[in-house]
Parts: C-alpha cells; structure tokens; sequence
C-alpha cells in the first residue's frame, strides 16, 4: 500500500516539476503586466481544490490528504500558466507586432547579464546582452540609452516579447 502510494507521489512531483519548468521557460517571452490575472489564477486554483476536498470527504466518503490538496492547487496554477503561455505562443504570429520605447531602469551583469525596465507602470528585468553597454557608458548608460520592446498583445495584459533591444536615445526609428 505504502509502495503504491509512494509512486503516485512521485508521478505528481514529475508532473509539477515539468510544468513548472514549462511555465518558467515561459515567463522569459512574456510580460505580463496586470498582477490581478495571477492574483484571480490562484485563487480559482485554490477555489477548485477545494471543492475537489470537500466532494471526496463529503460525497465520496474518501479522506484526501491536505499535502495532497495543496499539490494538486500548485499543479493547476501552473498548468493554467502553461496554457496561457501556450495560447501566446501559437497566437502571436498572427497578432499584429507593436514598438514601444521605454526608459532603462537598471542593469544587471553579475552571472547573467539583464537589463530592468518599466512597461506600464510595472518593472521587468529581462535576459539581455549589456556588459559591452555597461563597460563603454558605465552610469551614463541610464541617461544616453533606452529600451526599445517589440511586443505583441496575445491577451489583455500579456505581452508576447518579440524583440529586445537597449540603443541610444537619438537613434529613434
């Protein structure tokens, strides 16, 4: 009994791994700028386990453990994060493509170079190539370059990254 229990757990924990590497994988093509999509995520997750418990304990007559419960919760929430980021994903190429310019927050060039930015009103650090940037400009880098985005609106409030680029403030196209 303790065996077969001990599989399910580790089929559970494969699976979650794997779609939390998915949705991780992910987050670095997208922005989503508004908080209140992942905050409403959560809590149908929650809201659906739940009210999973409550069928198994009530109607079932079947205890469900709590662990398990609070597992399940996590591997919905990424499973709905991989399907939005799927939807973007074979969306996008039909989406019309839109060029924004936003100013250069910040930088990071310890380990794995990025760069940090504002995109309505919400800061983003991204994965980007700045360290011969930031070695030629050092501080002025904030103050003669900025962020250009091409980004395609797969949903409301979520951006798909088609392009990043950090270029001096002159070279407007």
């Amino acid at each position: 009994m303790k065996a077969k229990i001990k599989k399910e757990s580790d089929k559970l924990y494969i699976i979650m791994t794997i779609m939390a590497v998915l949705a991780f994988g992910a987050y670095n093509y997208f922005l989503v700028v508004d908080y209140y999509l992942v905050l409403l995520i959560s809590l149908a997750c929650i809201v659906c386990i739940g009210v999973l418990w409550l069928i198994a304990f009530y109607a079932a007559k079947k205890k469900i453990n709590i662990g398990t419960c609070i597992k399940l919760a996590g591997l919905l929430f990424a499973f709905c994060w991989v399907a939005i980021y799927t939807y973007g994903f074979i969306v996008q190429p039909v989406k019309e493509k839109q060029m924004y310019v936003v100013p250069l927050s910040g930088y990071y060039i310890a380990g794995i170079d990025g760069i940090v930015f504002s995109f309505e009103g919400n800061k983003f650090d991204r994965k980007y190539d700045i360290q011969e940037l930031a070695d030629k400009h050092g501080r002025k880098l904030f103050d003669s370059h900025e962020v250009h985005l091409t980004l395609t609106k797969v949903m409301p409030d979520v951006y798909y990254i088609n392009n990043i680029s950090v270029k001096p403030k002159s070279l407007r196209n």
